[in-house]
């Protein structure tokens, strides 16, 4: 191939990377609107629909990836290497861009077969969710442990070497591994963050000083997310408030159809987190808890989150300060507001 050519080869691909960064942020967006409504009843959760967002995000990925590497290896080729080194960069360039084209052909197979899916069969059995599971994660071990050299034990070095020079073999084989294994890995982490997105909590605490009245106030869009934990201490001597102390309201939306699927009729229905409120109030009388003079007060609230690597949970904590003298009160501030993300 001709320099000019590699030239044009190198500015294509370059160009590619710019559109693949502008989808990668579009299908971000995608994913936050699916998961703006979770399948409810006998069904698993997550649909079609949700994997089909999580297949175009490994699709991307993993062709952006391909795309960076081979523009690392064809930039090589312009540095001043030695012939024996420069033609290595070049073969590997080549490989990679052949690697490119493959995984973009695949990856369009890929998304269009999960989007008739999408269409045709939107839900998902729990049992089928268990079975595909455990033979994807099957595959992806038995073709990982292919790459470990297994002299000592020639069963296994006989059988995972035919396992490996078949990835060999096509492209396109090693390419579906790559894609399964990024999906497998990136569903958990899209999942968390595609609902947590939908999630709209905040939590509000007000103190009256005509009444001598706290009151806490959690809204959210699901119950899902409500406080595990909510304890407040006045000068070190702490209490807690039991979930029954809450009063609540809200509102939910469901949404109902009924589709054919493989000729029979089924009811699908949808839990929607847009425009669907919860609310918790608890009004806590804590005038008869306060001391003569300056008392310190502590508010904190323990709520689960999966995507932390807290022991799962974050804690929220409000202080504030109250002087009493006689009937009267005084509060250094009487709200606070804080988002829960």
């Amino acid at each position: 191939m001709s320099f000019s050519d590699r030239n044009s080869r190198l500015v294509l691909v370059i160009t590619l990377l710019g559109t693949l960064t502008f989808l990668i942020t579009k299908v971000f967006s995608f994913v936050k609107n699916i998961y703006s409504s979770v399948y409810v009843g006998d069904l698993f959760p997550i649909g079609v629909d949700h994997v089909f967002s999580h297949a175009l995000i490994s699709n991307l990925l993993m062709v952006f990836i391909i795309a960076m590497l081979y523009c690392y290896f064809e930039a090589q080729t312009y540095c001043n290497y030695s012939e024996g080194k420069l033609n290595k960069y070049i073969q590997k360039a080549n490989l990679f861009y052949h690697k490119l084209l493959t995984s973009i052909k695949v990856c369009f197979i890929i998304t269009f077969i999960f989007f008739f899916l999408m269409i045709q069969f939107p839900i998902i059995n729990r049992v089928t969710v268990v079975f595909f599971g455990i033979v994807i994660f099957f595959m992806i071990i038995v073709i990982s442990l292919s790459y470990i050299k297994w002299g000592k034990y020639p069963f296994l070095d006989k059988l995972f070497s035919k396992v490996k020079r078949m990835m060999k073999a096509r492209t396109e084989l090693e390419i579906i591994y790559y894609w399964f294994l990024s999906l497998f890995s990136l569903s958990i982490i899209i999942a968390l963050l595609g609902l947590q997105s939908n999630l709209n909590a905040n939590i509000a605490v007000e103190f009256s000083s005509k009444t001598g009245e706290m009151e806490i106030a959690y809204t959210d869009t699901t119950t899902d997310m409500m406080p595990k934990e909510v304890t407040y201490k006045i000068n070190g001597k702490e209490k807690k408030i039991k979930k029954s102390d809450f009063m609540t309201a809200g509102s939910s939306i469901m949404f109902s159809e009924n589709r054919k699927i493989l000729f029979n009729d089924n009811n699908i229905a949808k839990q929607l987190y847009n425009g669907a409120n919860v609310l918790y109030r608890a009004n806590v009388d804590i005038k008869k808890l306060l001391n003569e003079g300056r008392n310190d007060i502590e508010i904190s609230f323990v709520i689960n989150d999966l995507v932390s690597e807290n022991d799962g949970k974050k804690r929220y904590t409000i202080w504030n300060s109250i002087v009493k003298k006689g009937d009267s009160l005084e509060i250094t501030k009487e709200k606070f507001s804080l988002k829960v993300n």
